[in-house]
């Protein structure tokens, strides 16, 4: 299945980058935490060391563009953050959001 992802050269999304989020302080109360959507509940009950083995981003274009608004997405690539379609196996999604295990390349 495909996704498409926010990442950084490297493969890292941008919430493990500290420019973001002191760039974005606001995220957290625009879009949920996966530990707070009931449909993400297969990943939140997972031990923490499995449970890192996975990766976020969104299901299609209309998921992302509502996660990230047009100056969100012109700072992320101003950081070095660009849009990745990914291929991987789903392991759950909410209507914001989707948790998927890379596929190795």
């Amino acid at each position: 299945m495909k996704f498409l992802r926010i990442e950084n050269e490297l493969g890292r999304g941008p919430y493990q980058d500290y420019r973001i989020s002191q760039a974005l302080p606001d995220r957290g109360r625009r879009q949920p935490s996966p530990f707070y959507e009931a449909a993400l509940k297969k990943w939140r009950d997972m031990e923490t060391t499995v449970r890192w083995q996975f990766s976020f981003g969104f299901l299609d274009e209309a998921q992302l563009r509502a996660w990230f608004d047009p100056e969100d997405l012109e700072l992320l690539q101003e950081c070095g953050y660009t849009i990745h379609e990914v291929e991987g196996e789903l392991l759950c999604a909410s209507k914001k959001q989707a948790i998927f295990k890379r596929h190795s390349t």
